[in-house]
């Protein structure tokens, strides 16, 4: 893994794609060869209609920077960028389970303690603290709020 500052790529030898980017633009600079006039005489039937479109003889500048740019970025993408790599997120590593019975037991004391954390912390900033339950009709929820928003407006 490289790191360069906050950065570091999980995949850097997908770097070295980028020595390419300048064949690519080589190669998207390339007109192809003028095609070889040839007399045929049911052409001159032709000579009148006027064609709406032509073919431009190279292809635009901006067209040929929007397209190494988007090479450049996919080689960036594939060599796996990440983002401030040292830091470790909390609870990251392996994990010991033990009784299959008991895990449904402890999620629902887990999750029971972190909504009275967050009901607690939500106490005492001075706001309300509702729970929905996405199984019931939402009317339940939005009379609770209206009833707790025309509360606060009465003060």
């Amino acid at each position: 893994m490289i790191d360069i500052g906050g950065f570091a790529f999980a995949a850097p030898w997908m770097l070295a794609a980028l020595v390419i980017v300048p064949l690519i633009w080589w190669l998207l600079r390339i007109t192809p060869p003028t095609p070889a006039h040839v007399l045929f005489p049911a052409v001159r039937l032709l000579f009148g209609l006027m064609r709406d479109e032509e073919t431009p003889a190279k292809t635009p500048p901006w067209l040929i920077v929007l397209r190494m740019a988007i090479a450049t970025l996919v080689i960036l993408a594939l060599a796996e960028p990440l983002l401030n790599p040292g830091v470790r997120l909390e609870g990251e590593g392996d994990i010991l389970v033990g009784r299959p019975e008991s895990l449904r037991d402890d999620y629902v004391g887990r999750f029971l303690a972190h909504r009275a954390e967050i009901a607690a912390f939500a106490r005492a900033a001075g706001w309300n603290f509702a729970v929905h339950h996405t199984d019931r009709p939402a009317q339940t929820a939005l009379l609770a709020l209206y009833l707790a928003m025309s509360a606060q407006s009465r003060w």
